[in-house]
């Protein structure tokens, strides 16, 4: 009996001081203060900000990152937190300052993982490549893509900054691994469904 209670005593020691096992040691977070797969009530309540209600399986909330102000998201499926990002709310009179802003934003995110593994412009209209002071225009009307990529062992990190019709939309997505393809797998599977 007295062995039995010197391994139990040895073993709560043990799971106090390890580090991983302790009360209050930092959780290894894939976006934000949320780790992927949890639900959510249990993203909701990692989160301090206050809630849109959008309506659907999604949280949203406002935010400011780097300065500029954006929507938060988190995305569920079978309430499993599988993408969350960024959808930036700026709007510039000059469309070059969409390029800072992606620039800035990608120096940041360089900082946190590395460079990107996958960086670039995707030219969809050649009309203004030769003057680089228009490209900020080219992106308004959707003849020039933006893009990062970014990995971690659990998250593909995507920024993007396009347009259409002279409205630019900049934004940075986090997608599991895990979950991610799973759930474009279902709602590809509900698609095909209805057709």
């Amino acid at each position: 009996m007295r062995i039995k209670t010197i391994f139990l005593v040895l073993m709560l020691l043990f799971a106090v001081s390890s580090p991983s096992l302790a009360a209050g040691a930092p959780l290894d977070y894939d976006f934000r203060n949320t780790c992927w797969g949890m639900s959510k009530a249990e993203v909701a309540s990692h989160e301090s900000l206050a809630p849109l209600d959008l309506g659907g399986g999604e949280l949203a909330y406002l935010t400011t990152i780097d300065g500029k102000n954006c929507l938060l998201f988190y995305s569920f499926h079978e309430d499993r937190l599988y993408l969350g990002g960024y959808l930036f709310l700026v709007e510039h009179t000059n469309p070059n300052d969409y390029i800072s802003d992606y620039n800035s934003l990608k120096q940041l995110l360089d900082k946190k993982y590395g460079e990107a593994g996958q960086s670039g412009m995707d030219w969809r209209n050649d009309h203004y490549r030769e003057n680089q002071n228009e490209w900020g225009r080219a992106v308004s009307l959707g003849h020039l893509l933006y893009y990062s990529i970014w990995e971690t062992p659990r998250t593909e990190i995507t920024m993007g900054l396009s347009g259409e019709n002279h409205d630019v939309k900049l934004m940075i997505g986090y997608e599991s691994k895990e979950y991610g393809p799973e759930a474009a797998s279902r709602r590809d599977e509900a698609t095909i469904k209805d057709l």
